[in-house]
């Protein structure tokens, strides 16, 4: 492969590298919701996976009682289990008062 000797790098390595550039500024421009996701995934490392799973959850949630929440659990770096629950808003007194007699 025909390598620019001014930055080190391949042909296909600067088009492949102007291509994505040219893809995030379009997302920007057209999407810029999916382009702040792309860029912290980017800068992050963090597994889109993960993400999507975390964000099923949250989604779970809306469409059912619109209360809840969604822990993940890691262990060493890993993420064992992401878990949405939905919950009850009750906003009542544990214990009923009696009158007095």
């Amino acid at each position: 492969m025909p390598k620019n000797y001014d930055t080190g790098e391949t042909d296909f390595e600067k088009e492949q590298r102007v291509n994505n550039q040219l893809f995030m500024d379009t997302l920007k421009k057209v999407r810029p919701e999916i382009w702040v996701l792309a860029d912290i995934i980017d800068q992050t490392g963090i597994n889109p996976f993960i993400l999507w799973k975390i964000a099923y959850h949250l989604n779970n949630i809306a469409i059912g009682n619109k209360y809840g929440q969604v822990t993940v659990h890691i262990e060493k770096g890993v993420v064992t289990f992401i878990k949405g629950e939905e919950s009850d808003k009750v906003n009542m007194n544990l214990l009923e008062k009696k009158e007095k007699e």
